[in-house]
């Protein structure tokens, strides 16, 4: 893995979803812009594991990666990032005035912005629990899917109160209690 070092290295979230989505196409030569604090952010995160200098996506960077090319298509689109490139390749010969290209860009990204703030966590679960299903409930017995506590609920994708963790919960709740907190599963995700 290719990682150069920078002097002030700043790390941001569309950085570091750069950064996993660049990991998971295994494209290695593009991550010379990235530095060694951007892969320990990411670690400390649990968006990746680094085993034998091999980066393996986590669960949670999974999520992360979903909830922005979902609600941030545009941005998150590997097109948009090449034709920037030509865009600040053009900033930098005196072709393109550098203003107007970051206002243009700062207007589209800002009504994203806008847009993903009124979306409900209720939204965001559906969203997940849909494109991660086979993968979060793989280790429950019953395909079903049937809550095996109260036998009338439905066992669903939650996200803690607090965002800091995630769960298979009763969608009875509060009638019924049931949940299992989901621990690393042994077998492999693929964003």
């Amino acid at each position: 893995m290719i990682l150069k070092f920078h002097d002030d290295p700043t790390v941001n979230g569309f950085e570091i979803v750069v950064f996993l989505r660049l990991v998971w196409l295994s494209s290695a030569p593009l991550l010379h812009y990235y530095s060694a604090p951007d892969q320990k952010f990411v670690e400390d995160r649990n968006y990746v594991t680094v085993k034998s200098r091999v980066l393996s996506p986590e669960f949670r960077g999974c999520m992360v990666s979903a909830f922005l090319s979902h609600h941030f298509s545009e941005v998150m689109d590997y097109g948009f990032t090449a034709d920037m490139e030509t865009e600040l390749d053009n900033v930098s010969g005196g072709l393109t005035e550098w203003k107007g290209l970051l206002r243009d860009y700062w207007t589209r990204f800002k009504s994203y912005c806008e847009r993903t703030s009124n979306v409900h966590i209720h939204q965001v679960e559906k969203m997940l629990e849909k494109k991660f299903g086979d993968y979060l409930f793989a280790s429950l017995p019953d395909q079903s899917r049937v809550c095996p506590s109260c036998m009338e609920g439905t066992l669903i994708f939650k996200v803690s109160r607090f965002g800091a963790g995630y769960f298979i919960g009763c969608d009875q709740h509060p009638r019924c209690n049931v949940v299992h907190v989901m621990y690393y599963i042994a077998h492999v995700i693929y964003c």
